[in-house]
């Protein structure tokens, strides 16, 4: 784990909507170079396309805007820098990842690196770590790990990164896409799929906030998240300043967010 990264255990409208930094008055600034500030200036608003459906990570909320743990990182990282964020609405993960690719993003806001997205990403330090967990039915017994999993049904959602991490190294677990966790959780719930694979923070949090009793968390993984954000290639010197901002993020501002998550809902 880096310095900078806390470990949590626990095209329709394209409409762009600025973070608000209120709840974050007191953030030092941090130095920058001519250069870089001379960058900053001439990009901003820096263009953000995040998971539309992800709490407690990120969300996007008709009336609040971005929310969620990445959202208040984002509004801490923005006042450090002295540059504004604007968000793009997007409907799913995978089209988020796609309006990046073709440049109507600069940034993506928190996500894993992996060899297929470095081919047209750039990647920061990471911020946040979670490790991977399993739900299941609470009646479905011997699901420990994905080993169990070997030729039965797996939500991922579209564009995670745990599609490719299975057909990598767990070539018999079926893998089935969907849209978000809450699609995923649904149909893992009336029996539709074995079990889902997502964060274990956000696995808690879901399954609380749907109201879906009959599922629990049965297993772990060995894959931890490491979230990062991923820069357009042809972007590298905002990947240089965003790195800037990780490294020099107090732990105290860190653990005021996750705290304030990890309250809140009581995980």
């Amino acid at each position: 784990m880096t310095k900078a990264s806390c470990i949590i255990t626990l095209l329709c409208s394209f409409s762009l909507a600025s973070i608000s930094l209120s709840a974050h008055a007191g953030i030092d600034k941090i130095r920058l170079t001519t250069e870089e500030r001379t960058y900053l200036t001439s990009r901003a608003p820096i263009k953000l396309c995040i998971d539309p459906n992800w709490m407690p990570y990120e969300a996007w909320d008709p009336k609040l805007g971005y929310v969620g743990i990445a959202a208040d990182y984002v509004a801490v990282f923005s006042q450090m820098l002295d540059v504004e964020f604007e968000v793009r609405e997007t409907d799913t993960w995978q089209q988020s990842l796609d309006v990046t690719r073709s440049g109507g993003c600069d940034v993506l806001s928190f996500l894993n690196q992996t060899p297929r997205r470095s081919q047209w990403l750039l990647f920061t330090t990471p911020y946040v770590e979670a490790e991977a967990a399993l739900a299941t039915l609470k009646n479905m017994h011997g699901i420990r790990n994905l080993k169990s999993l070997r030729g039965k049904t797996v939500a991922v959602v579209e564009g995670y990164v745990y599609e490719e991490y299975l057909r990598s190294n767990y070539p018999r677990v079926i893998v089935s896409r969907v849209d978000s966790t809450d699609e995923a959780l649904q149909k893992t719930a009336n029996g539709e799929i074995v079990a889902t694979i997502e964060s274990l923070f956000v696995l808690r949090y879901k399954i609380a906030k749907l109201g879906l009793k009959n599922l629990t968390v049965s297993g772990r993984t060995k894959y931890v998240n490491r979230y990062r954000f991923g820069v357009r290639k042809d972007q590298a010197m905002l990947r240089k300043i965003l790195d800037k901002a990780i490294m020099q993020i107090e732990p105290k501002v860190e653990n005021k967010i996750l705290r304030k998550w990890s309250l809140e809902h009581n995980y």
